[in-house]
């Protein structure tokens, strides 16, 4: 069977996120009628080596799967319906976009601090290298965006990106304002004061999302290895019950073997049960026929069943 899975994806760490994938198995029946519950025999596994997405996604080999009882709110009914999540994890592969984008916005921001070779008297030609930049800036937005589905928050990279546009439009103001301290012959002071302060906002930046990729991926990897690890342990205990089944019927099968070969002489007599009588059977309590009866019947139908059947018998012999 083939089918096809949408899923919302959570981005607001892209492009160091992880995602759930989440199949739910829902029943007409009622929860008082239908239960699902995980057979513990049977172990749960995913293929990972026919997964298409190996080039942009890592995909978990641990595959998570228990029954739920949905929420009588989210159905609108007064019953509850039986559901089941089987679950897995894929990570996605960010090099594509830190070589591709995150390092070609910061080799335009390390090329913004080339206008400062300009002489301060000529603010139409640092004004141009600043204003190149940014609308090459504003370009590799666009091709965020593009590759990222509609949503209405930020992801990590997008901040990433409008925090360079910041520093580009910053530049644009320092140029603008070079040209009032260079009519009081302060423009070198001016330059070398706004290139350490934007020099440290830049590298500051850098650090803050190299550190925040850190963070993140440490943490999606500390948790994806926790579940690894107790889909593995489960794994275990399954392997470890059918092993145990396993021995038992061998165990039985070598017993079945071994009566079969004994001579007959050496075979246990299998002793004849004496009958009981069918008055004395399956009693209940010293009362009258008709209260033993009835209680038999609360009690056990199959009982009373087998017990009014051998009292007929016995009234017509």
């Amino acid at each position: 069977m083939k089918a096809t899975f949408k899923t919302a994806m959570q981005l607001h760490s892209f492009p160091y996120d992880h995602q759930k994938l989440t199949i739910k198995l829902m029943s007409d029946w009622p929860l008082d009628v239908v239960e699902f519950v995980k057979d513990m025999s049977i172990k749960d596994s995913i293929r990972i080596d026919t997964f298409t997405g190996h080039h942009e996604w890592t995909l978990h080999k641990h595959v998570l799967a228990h029954a739920v009882e949905e929420d009588r709110a989210k159905t609108g009914s007064h019953r509850q319906y039986p559901i089941y999540h089987i679950s897995t994890h894929v990570q996605r592969q960010s090099m594509y976009y830190l070589w591709n984008i995150a390092l070609v916005i910061f080799l335009i921001l390390g090329l913004s601090f080339t206008s400062f070779s300009v002489e301060a008297s000529a603010p139409a030609d640092r004004l141009s290298v600043t204003v190149t930049l940014l609308l090459t800036a504003v370009a590799f937005k666009f091709v965020v965006s593009s590759n990222l589905p509609t949503i209405s928050y930020l992801t990590l990279l997008d901040k990433y990106v409008l925090w360079s546009l910041v520093f580009q439009c910053l530049m644009v103001v320092q140029n603008a304002v070079a040209v009032v301290f260079y009519k009081h012959d302060m423009s070198d002071i001016f330059d070398y004061i706004c290139m350490g302060g934007l020099g440290g906002f830049v590298l500051i930046g850098n650090a803050a999302f190299i550190i925040a990729g850190i963070v993140k991926n440490s943490s999606a990897k500390d948790k994806l290895d926790k579940l690894t690890r107790q889909y593995l342990d489960l794994c275990d205990d399954i392997n470890q019950r059918w092993q145990t089944r396993q021995q038992r019927k061998r165990d039985r099968d070598i017993a079945k073997e071994n009566q079969s070969q004994m001579p007959a002489s050496e075979k246990p007599s299998q002793p004849n049960p004496s009958p009981t009588p069918a008055t004395k059977k399956n009693q209940v309590a010293p009362t009258s026929d008709e209260n033993g009866i009835e209680m038999k019947k609360m009690a056990d139908p199959a009982i009373f069943t087998s017990e009014t059947e051998t009292s007929a018998d016995m009234h017509m012999a």
